[in-house]
């Protein structure tokens, strides 16, 4: 008897053990699908957004009274998706530490997103702008774990037959855009803007031929589509990683419908669905190529067809190739490295290299080189390569831009060496492992196996997720009929693109998906040669889907333990943390500072000018870090309270000593302090002058303002060092123009020139 109840004891004992384990499994299973939905969500949403990976001021548009304005949402959306992704990465570590699993797929990659993390935070303690850094190491960091996280949660193929059919139907998408751009939206802009020029230009505060003015209406009259997001190029780079996704998905597809066909016993009247969803498909992935030829990126086009030539002579001998991976990834290394040891040794011995735009660049490499050699460890800081940039730009360069066009001289001036050899040692890795030859890929491999549908609640949450988007951080939705255009009409284009990609995964199910897995990791290809001469790994779109298809490219890799199952809880709790510590200190600041600014900008376009003082004020005080916000509220003072403005233009200054634009800015506000003649605030004014000088020398306009205060201060010696500066950053202007027509708008205008050559005879040698 005692035996029996023994006996009974351990059963029950071991079925509840079996059933909490079932239990525990299930709920694993539930977190992680979250986190693909979260992954998926974002992916798709911020497709239709357009961010940039720098920041501005938010009140930037707010120049007269009248209108109706909101502060821009994108450092928002910014700080908000990054939190997300690092929400479903502390959500997958919670599902497995139920478990107690630690096996991960890549470890080494999670390790040096660590690695990459800690020390963009420790850059962020040497930063002129800490907000832009913060901003930027934040941001990195979520695109990393969404990488990392992709390489844990597509190893189950239902997720990955989710993730195929969001990549189609953003194929789709983007390119309805892109075609609606360029065969309506941009004729019917270019129509409306030559019909009212001068109001257009007078809305914009740009005089006719202006240098600005010219500038602008170049950029509108641009035939390159950009879809959604903000430049043509980084949208190139979005759509070789599409196009990659559905030309390999496409050719499967079709391959599969070819060897159905041969055993289908055709009815009259019958369609065979599997061919016409392949034809359908590959309808899809031409039109989407087609895009890329029409963003006139040179850069781009040029990858896709190296990367194209590469992959026919690699398919063409596949069994070679696969037998000699290794040494063929040697070779291709190697040939990478002596293209770009030529290029650097053609741009040191001429100073320049073989077009205006790739000239340009040089300038931009150039530049960043002088960044690393001064903050070689730790760099400058994430977001803060542009006004250090300008310390180092030469006279010829008319471009002051925000990043170097190179993502090796990113992240290096950025991060430094410290934070910058672990991220392109990422970089690098991943391309290496995504185009490692698989068993199951190989040719003789014909076997067909059903490839389960996508799960339903994660296409959901992809659509969902472009709703929330253009709904939370869209911009410009004043009325009902721009809700219907800017949410509505997006939605529903992607909604149905995903259902006729799920129809196509349905009608076509298999499992090898030799041509996928062979073309997508060439699209990474073609988006890393891309990013030679782009910063597309710093754009939020195109850099979260390379990191994401990358993820996939790895996902079907075996998981292996990565420190023990000790460590699953531990790392859990830690991101957990994490997560809940940076809603606290970085989301909530610049949620309220933009709901402060958003309330300045609207009572300022009112004309309600104390109620926007006092909100720009707010706002100023919510982000310790920002230093635009204090330089606003500096702006909407001066009119009436210089004095006070003066002090918040300070303390702009304070919280970022290198922003040239604010040292102009308090210059300006101590200069109209000082038209009684007061020493002290000329004195003050010259003092920012010449920071200013210090911290942007090639700024030849703002070198005309600075002599004409210091000639009214009575300093003859210094207006003319700034003049003859100017002249020299103007002739050299010409000179580059000369060589490389057409003409820089950045050229002192006629009206200009006469100020220059008025202020030259006032202060006579």
């Amino acid at each position: 008897m005692k035996i029996a109840n023994h006996s009974l004891a351990g059963t029950s004992a071991a079925a509840h053990g079996l059933l909490g384990s079932s239990r525990q499994a299930a709920l694993q299973r539930v977190l992680h699908d979250a986190s693909a939905a979260i992954l998926l969500a974002i992916l798709a949403g911020r497709c239709f957004l357009s961010e940039t990976p720098f920041r501005l001021s938010m009140m930037r548009w707010s120049t007269s009274p009248g209108g109706e304005a909101s502060a821009p949402l994108g450092e928002l959306a910014r700080v908000s998706f990054a939190l997300l992704l690092l929400l479903a990465l502390a959500l997958w570590a919670v599902g497995q530490s139920l478990n107690g699993s630690a096996k991960t797929r890549f470890p080494w990659f999670g390790a040096l997103s660590a690695a990459f993390a800690v020390a963009a935070g420790c850059s962020v303690a040497f930063a002129s702008d800490r907000a832009a850094a913060v901003m930027s190491a934040v941001e990195q960091t979520s695109f990393l774990a969404a990488g990392f996280l992709a390489m844990q949660l597509f190893g189950d193929r239902r997720r990955l037959s989710a993730l195929m059919c969001v990549l189609m139907a953003l194929a789709v998408a983007m390119s309805i855009k892109a075609y609606w751009q360029v065969f309506v939206e941009t004729p019917d802009r270019i129509a409306d803007f030559d019909a009212n020029k001068l109001e257009r230009l007078a809305s914009l505060n740009y005089p006719p031929d202006s240098p600005q003015a010219i500038a602008f209406e170049n950029r509108l009259k641009s035939p390159a589509p950009f879809g959604y997001l903000s430049l043509a190029n980084p949208f190139a780079s979005l759509m070789l990683l599409l196009t990659a996704g559905a030309v390999g998905l496409s050719i499967d597809n079709l391959r599969h419908a070819i060897r159905k066909l041969k055993t289908w016993k055709h009815n009259k009247g019958e369609i065979h669905v599997p061919t016409f969803a392949a034809v359908i498909g590959v309808a899809v992935s031409a039109a989407t190529g087609v895009v890329v030829l029409l963003t006139r990126s040179r850069g781009a086009i040029l990858a896709a067809a190296v990367v194209t030539l590469c992959a026919i002579a690699v398919a063409g001998g596949r069994r070679f190739f696969a037998r000699h991976w290794g040494k063929t990834v040697i070779v291709a290394l190697a040939v990478f490295v002596v293209a770009a040891a030529t290029v650097l040794w053609y741009g040191a011995a001429h100073d320049r290299l073989p077009s205006k735009t790739m000239t340009y660049r040089w300038f931009y490499w150039t530049g960043a080189a002088q960044i690393v050699k001064e903050s070689p460890l730790l760099g400058v800081g994430g977001g803060n390569f542009g006004q250090a940039y300008l310390r180092h730009r030469r006279a010829e360069a008319e471009e002051a831009v925000k990043m170097p066009h190179n993502v090796f001289a990113d992240v290096v001036s950025q991060y430094g060496l410290v934070g910058g050899l672990p991220f392109l040692a990422m970089l690098i890795g991943v391309l290496v492992c995504a185009s490692r030859p698989r068993p199951e890929d190989s040719p003789a491999d014909d076997a067909d196996h059903d490839l389960p549908r996508p799960p339903k609640p994660l296409l959901a949450a992809a659509a969902l997720g472009v709703l929330a988007t253009r709904l939370l951080f869209g911009e410009g939705m004043t009325g009902l009929g721009m809700l219907l255009l800017e949410v509505l009409i997006p939605l529903v284009i992607f909604t149905g693109a995903l259902i006729l990609g799920a129809w196509i995964a349905s009608a076509c199910r298999h499992g090898s998906h030799a041509v996928w897995r062979f073309v997508l990791p060439c699209g990474l290809l073609a988006f890393f040669l891309h990013c030679m001469v782009e910063d597309n790994l710093s754009f939020p779109a195109p850099a979260l889907a390379f990191w994401v298809i990358a993820g996939a490219c790895l996902s079907g890799a075996a998981a292996r333990s990565a420190g023990g199952s000790r460590l699953a809880k531990p790392r859990a709790a830690i991101l957990v943390v994490a997560v809940v510590a940076l809603v606290v200190c970085v989301w909530r600041p610049v949620f309220v500072r933009t709901r402060w600014a958003d309330k300045a900008l609207k009572s300022h376009q009112a004309g309600h000018a104390a109620l926007a003082i006092r909100f720009a004020t707010e706002a100023a005080q919510a982000d310790r870090l920002d230093s635009f916000a204090p330089a606003d509220a500096a702006r909407l003072l001066a009119a009436s309270y210089s004095q006070q403005a003066y002090a918040m233009a300070t303390e702009a200054i304070k919280r970022n000593p290198a922003g040239s634009s604010h040292q102009q800015l308090a210059f300006n506000i101590a200069l109209r302090l000082a038209t009684d003649g007061d020493k002290h605030w000329l004195q003050k004014a010259m003092n920012h002058a010449a920071a200013a000088v210090a911290l942007n020398p090639m700024d030849h306009r703002f070198r005309l303002e600075a002599a004409q205060a210091c000639l009214a201060a009575g300093l003859p010696e210094q207006a003319r060092e700034h003049l003859a500066h100017a002249r020299k950053v103007n002739d050299a202007l010409l000179a580059m123009s000369i060589a490389y027509p057409p003409p820089s708008v950045e050229i002192f205008s006629g009206k200009e020139m006469a100020e220059l050559e008025m202020l030259e005879k006032q202060c006579p040698d």
